[in-house]
């Protein structure tokens, strides 16, 4: 049950709202009109080809028009233009409002081409009969996709190579994310010190507030992976420093979960839209959604990762956590689904700076998607026990074992002293090592589109190898379970580097040295994976959001890992968008 939402604050975008009068109890649905594709005819809703299989489910079984209504979101295709997609927003209110009396409301989310619509299951009826409707969607719960642990994490840049990232590139520039905005969709940001003064944009869609504050705790954590600085961990009696993967880089946070980290996918729309439609005022390149929602449909038509793809269309990298349902195959959340985003699974480095001893963690959720077989994580990045911003007073900050002492990283006396920091374990913290990772390459690479920054990080990812629990063996983990390997900075930056719209400028080594352990990428591992020289790079990557074709495979004509223990032909698997 979702109570009736609050008015959205303004921004730029010139979203319309409406209502439709009375008064009654309301639920959730979803309503997307796929880019593209022909509209639905109403003899669809018989065949149930324009709704959700749990949302038909729902609704078959509902037959009482007393029954509460439904809260969700209705895609338009943009060539309707604002002028018709704002005569449709009239026109979907009033149709409901003549078949109901439930009371209810209407948002338009301009950017992402996507409805909300508070509607009853009479109201449902009337708009799936809406030649304009071609799908429908439960408005889902979301989540943070995180939790907590009991040890220190103090080497997560360095394991990934972080601090030596520059040295990868002509001149061997300082790297550090400066010029390069992150916005961060999640439950708000708290102005803590290790941030500064780079906060610089704040949109609250749980409460309207209008000063930066999280009262969850879980979004100034994942900030501090991206952008913290380590000013409270740093001088005279610091024995160690807590910085993130882009210590200069600057940060927007959206607020679409609650005090308890809840949401919805509609209020996670909403950030994204936001964020395309703010992205020019403040030079957004990169959205971090550490979130996860349940997979009840294709990512073709799923709301949130319509959204997504609209973000991706938009020019800005969206990185997002795989889900924290590890132990068994194919439980990746959404929109950890699409293949249009980065999907992070989480690796344990077992807080060593060498790599030769990471391995997956046992709650990282693994591939392949449901529904539309997409082969995921993309990559995975540690996320076992991360130290990062803590924020006193958050909900998060109750929990005893999630607070870092402060000898942990002062020395003298400490007693007294509130520490700056917590701990967390989760994809939730695997993700923004990747978001700030990709503020490094396009500090060095500022004409990157989300495509190239996805084949660098992929291209020069490590696999690894180490026990594998679900199949009680120490093996090469497979795609499902780590997707390229693990995130390698140095490799990507200078994969990056060389990149331009007419191709390769160099030959990139296709093998790094990151915390004193010499591997290959995964390019060359795999072999075969890309062609650097033919038309097909310049195209894909400059030209089109997408990444890889839907028929991208692994090794030849099947996808094939660890000799026979694992082949899968055919065209049932797609990697990459």
């Amino acid at each position: 049950m979702f109570s009736r939402r609050k008015s959205l604050p303004r921004s730029s975008d010139p979203g319309v709202t409406g209502s439709i009068s009375s008064t009654a109890l309301r639920r959730t649905i979803a309503t997307a009109l796929t880019v593209g594709v022909a509209l639905a005819s109403t003899s669809a809703w018989a065949a149930g080809a324009n709704v959700a299989p749990d949302l038909l489910r729902e609704l078959q079984a509902d037959t009482s028009v007393a029954v509460p209504g439904t809260l969700g979101t209705l895609s338009v295709a943009p060539q309707m233009g604002a002028p018709i997609a704002t005569r449709f927003h009239k026109i979907l209110v009033r149709v409901a409002n003549n078949k109901s009396g439930i009371p209810g409301s209407a948002r338009y989310f301009s950017h992402v081409h996507i409805h909300s619509v508070t509607a009853s299951t009479l109201q449902i009826l009337a708009l799936v009969s809406n030649p304009n409707v071609l799908s429908m969607s439960l408005d889902h719960k979301i989540a943070a996709a995180s939790g907590g642990s009991n040890a220190p994490l103090d080497v997560n840049p360095v394991t990934v190579g972080a601090d030596t990232a520059g040295s990868q590139t002509p001149g061997n520039p300082t790297l550090d994310g400066s010029g390069i905005t992150v916005a961060v969709i999640d439950s708000g940001i708290s102005p803590v010190n290790d941030l500064g003064s780079r906060i610089v944009g704040f949109q609250d869609f749980v409460n309207g507030q209008t000063v930066p504050y999280d009262d969850f705790g879980h979004g100034t954590h994942v900030s501090g992976i991206i952008a913290g600085d380590g000013t409270d961990s740093s001088g005279r009696t610091a024995t160690k420093t807590y910085r993130g993967m882009a210590p200069k880089v600057s940060i927007v946070g959206v607020k679409v979960l609650d005090a308890n980290g809840n949401g919805s996918a509609s209020s996670v729309i909403a950030g994204i839209d936001w964020c395309i439609a703010n992205r020019k005022a403040y030079q957004i390149r990169v959205i971090n959604l550490s979130i996860d929602g349940p997979v009840t449909e294709s990512y073709r038509t799923d709301p949130v990762c319509q959204a997504a793809e609209q973000a991706v269309s938009a020019g800005i990298v969206v990185v997002v956590s795989a889900g924290n349902l590890g132990g068994r195959y194919g439980y990746i959340g959404s929109p950890a689904n699409d293949p249009n985003v980065i999907t992070v699974g989480a690796a344990n480095s077992l807080q060593t700076v060498g790599r030769n001893d990471d391995k997956i963690t046992t709650y990282t959720s693994r591939g392949p998607t449901k529904v539309d077989a997409v082969i995921k994580p993309d990559l995975i990045a540690p996320g076992n026990k991360v130290v990062s911003l803590r924020v006193p007073g958050a909900t998060l900050d109750s929990i005893s074992f999630t607070k870092v002492d402060a000898g942990e990283y002062l020395s003298g006396n400490t007693a007294g002293v509130a520490s700056a920091y917590s701990r967390l374990s989760g994809t939730s913290m695997a993700a923004p090592a990747v978001a700030g990772a990709v503020a490094l390459l396009l500090q060095e690479n500022k004409s990157l589109t989300p495509s190239g920054v996805k084949l660098a990080l992929m291209d020069s990812a490590q696999l690894i190898a180490g026990f594998d629990p679900i199949l009680n063996a120490t093996v090469v983990y497979d795609p499902f379970t780590q997707g390229a390997g693990e995130l390698n900075i140095p490799g990507a930056v200078q994969l990056a580097s060389m990149m331009s719209r007419s191709g390769l400028s160099g030959v990139p080594s296709m093998a790094s040295t990151v915390g004193g352990t010499n591997f290959p990428w995964f390019g060359a591992s795999v072999g075969n994976f890309l062609h650097w020289t033919s038309n097909n790079f310049r195209n894909a990557f400059w030209a089109s959001s997408k990444v890889f074709s839907s028929n991208a495979i692994w090794g030849g004509d099947s996808l094939i890992w660890g000799g026979d223990s694992l082949i899968w032909g055919g065209d049932s698997l797609t990697w990459g968008g």
